[in-house]
């Protein structure tokens, strides 16, 4: 059995705030996941985030906060957190006294998402990144199936297939299509990052896919519909 952990970069929608959107699958065998989830955990053991999921694009950008704290490097977890709150709450009080609440609702959400990693640098942010895909690499029973949607070939027109479905209808194709290149012929289990605005359309679809199968394939290889859960 092959699980398939899937996930995506960048918005769907044609009016999203990104030009590109990418939707990528990444498989493994199930006998090996338990040895791989390990390794993964040490590594985020090291930096403090083993209850964390991990996201590079929140990762691996700067906090301006912490450029601003004197001798942050030199502080310990714990006082790192506490300086880089204050930091932030101070500019969120002085934001909102000056445009409003409604200012700072952009602000407030991108700092929940970064608030698991503020206790590391930049650099020591960017190292765990190294570290994990340096992890990844050595996994010699990984696959990657992906497809790359630039959405500004469509000139603001919405296509027939969304994005998100038909990049989703490529990687499940692709998915299964190496299932049955596999001697003897493995069968495959989809895990989907937690979307839960597309989580029921996606059950529909497989559903579907199940039954009529996609544009280039039946699948009597892959079971059940998608798993949604948090993907590290």
């Amino acid at each position: 059995m092959r699980f398939c952990y899937l996930d995506e970069s960048g918005t769907p929608e044609l009016t999203g705030g990104t030009s590109h959107f990418v939707l990528l699958g990444l498989s493994i065998q199930g006998e090996t996941w338990k040895v791989k989830d390990a390794e993964i955990s040490r590594i985020k053991r090291r930096y403090g985030l083993e209850p964390a999921e991990i996201h590079t694009g929140w990762l691996s950008r700067r906090y301006l906060e912490q450029e601003r704290i004197a001798g942050f490097e030199t502080l310990g977890i714990g006082e790192r957190r506490l300086a880089v709150q204050r930091e932030r709450d101070a500019f969120l009080i002085s934001k909102a006294a000056l445009h409003g609440p409604a200012a700072v609702v952009t602000d407030r959400r991108n700092f929940n998402k970064t608030k698991p990693y503020i206790h590391l640098t930049l650099a020591e942010r960017r190292q765990l990144l190294r570290e994990m895909a340096e992890a990844v690499r050595g996994w010699d029973d990984c696959r990657i199936f992906a497809e790359c949607t630039d959405k500004r070939t469509f000139g603001g027109v919405p296509p027939r297939t969304p994005p998100f479905e038909e990049a989703f209808s490529q990687v499940v194709s692709r998915f299964h299509r190496f299932l049955d290149d596999q001697r003897p012929q493995e069968h495959g289990l989809l895990v989907q990052d937690n979307n839960e605005t597309m989580a029921a359309r996606l059950t529909y679809l497989m559903r579907v896919f199940h039954d009529q199968g996609t544009r280039w394939t039946a699948l009597p290889l892959i079971v059940e519909t998608p798993l949604f859960s948090t993907v590290d």
